[in-house]
C-alpha cells in the first residue's frame, strides 16, 4: 500500500562525511539548529552517530530512507566532491525535491 506522506516543510542535510573531522558532524548539526530556527522539520544523517560495523552503503541505505520522508534537501559546503552527496543530490533532482544550498 503506498503513503501519501507530506513532505513539504521536511528537509534532508546532504553533505560531505568521509575525510572530514568528526565527520563533518558539527556542521550538519548546526545547519539543523538554523534550519528547525526557520520552522523546517529536519532529516539529519548524522543521528545515527558512528555504527560500529556499518559500511558506507548501510550509511547510504539509511540516508535514502531519510530522504524519503523529504520533500527538500539542503546541501552543504563541499558536496561536490562527496560521492554520496552527489547521489543524494541526483536522487533530489529525480524526485522533484527543491534543493538548496548553503552560502
Amino acid at each position: 500500500m503506498l503513503l501519501k506522506i507530506d513532505r513539504a516543510n521536511t528537509i534532508y542535510i546532504a553533505g560531505p562525511m568521509t575525510g572530514y573531522k568528526d565527520y563533518n558532524f558539527p556542521a550538519f548539526n548546526k545547519a539543523e539548529l538554523d534550519l528547525r530556527n526557520s520552522a523546517w522539520d529536519v532529516e539529519n544523517p548524522t543521528k545515527h552517530g558512528i555504527v560500529e560495523g556499518a559500511t558506507w552503503e548501510d550509511y547510504m541505505l539509511s540516508c535514502l530512507a531519510q530522504i524519503s520522508k523529504c520533500g527538500n534537501m539542503y546541501m552543504l559546503k563541499g558536496w561536490e566532491s562527496s560521492r554520496g552527496a552527489q547521489i543524494e543530490h541526483s536522487l533530489a533532482n529525480t524526485l522533484g525535491l527543491i534543493v538548496y544550498y548553503q552560502e
